[in-house]
């Protein structure tokens, strides 16, 4: 069985001082009792020396291992917690994403192919078109604009969402993200709007959405026009835009 390191210190002690008393018992000396009684009183000093200084290690070690658990168990707390908010998070995101099923992605397409088949005014198309977006989608503020020949930009033909104070300038390719879009012809997301972009009209008062999205319609080809929504959470109809803009090429008017 393998000794205690404090249980071995006292077993050295003990044989080093029977030693040294020992050796007397060899010489021809006379040993007085008081040497003796001191020798002895001089062991037990440094074996309570010992014991003491074990009592505070072993004291000490106990509270370094209680710390260690109240440690370990705050840790763990704190890795709880994480998940807990980790699921909170989650369940959040989940909340706030939009997902389409095929089914309601093409019943979205066969209403913009029928809208877009009976109009025969731009502007009232584009204005029902948001109208139309804002029923499947939580849209927030919507603006169309389409290039009416002769000219090169693309000016309001419809909104959605934006109080009547609002006045919204003609755009081309070199207005910044939406000329991007237009350009490239693909969707662009914007995440983090600029505060002074837009203010949406609430019953509530007058809030600011979180995501911009820039949808251009292609026709083609070309880029004949753009949307622009803003929403508070994310809809994720970039995922179905390809689809839900084909039905656009049907209208009459452009």
């Amino acid at each position: 069985m393998k000794l205690k390191p404090i249980t071995t210190l006292y077993i050295i002690s003990t044989l080093a001082f029977m030693f040294a008393l020992l050796k007397y018992f060899y010489v021809n000396i006379s040993i007085p009792i008081d040497f003796l009684i001191l020798e002895i009183l001089s062991f037990v000093g440094f074996i309570g020396i010992i014991y003491l200084s074990d009592k505070i290690i072993r004291k000490n070690r106990r509270q370094i291992d209680l710390k260690d658990i109240e440690f370990q168990k705050k840790e763990e707390e704190y890795i709880q917690s994480i998940e807990h908010y980790k699921e909170v998070l989650s369940k959040f995101q989940s909340e706030n994403n939009e997902e389409k099923s095929e089914d309601e992605i093409e019943m979205i397409s066969k209403e913009v192919v029928e809208l877009a088949s009976e109009s025969d005014d731009i502007k009232k198309f584009a204005t029902d078109f948001l109208a139309k977006l804002a029923k499947h989608y939580e849209i927030g503020l919507g603006v169309c604009y389409f290039k009416i020949k002769p000219s090169d930009n693309f000016s309001v033909q419809g909104v959605y969402g934006l109080s009547d104070e609002e006045v919204l300038s003609e755009i081309n390719e070199h207005s910044g993200v939406n000329g991007e879009s237009i350009t490239s012809q693909k969707v662009i997301v914007v995440n983090e709007i600029d505060d002074e972009y837009f203010n949406i009209e609430s019953c509530t008062g007058s809030s600011k959405p979180k995501h911009l999205y820039l949808l251009p319609i292609v026709v083609n080809n070309a880029t004949v026009g753009i949307i622009e929504l803003a929403t508070f959470k994310m809809i994720n109809i970039e995922n179905h835009w390809v689809k839900i803009s084909n039905g656009i090429s049907e209208i009459k008017v452009l």
